[in-house]
């Protein structure tokens, strides 16, 4: 009994791991909310699929208008 315990135990852990760690879709930032190019300076980070930490979406949008990029947003949050 003890070592199906264990093992049903195993296996919740390693199923919470592997969802935790399966990326998620990026999320396309709603740039028609902003009046580009000014943007409010919060601090309201996110991470771009670029890897990069814009300090909000505006920031964010406003990249993606000066360089003619489609950056997404891989989550909210500082980029690790």
């Amino acid at each position: 009994m003890r070592i199906g315990t264990r093992l049903v135990v195993l296996f919740c852990f390693t199923a919470l791991v592997t969802v935790s760690a399966a990326p998620s879709t990026p999320i396309a930032p709603n740039c028609s909310a902003y009046f580009l190019p000014m943007c409010t300076r919060d601090f309201s980070p996110v991470c771009g699929n670029d890897g990069v930490t814009y300090s909000n979406d505006c920031m964010l949008c406003l990249w993606n208008k000066e360089n003619q990029a489609n950056i997404a947003i891989a989550w909210k949050g500082e980029c690790e």
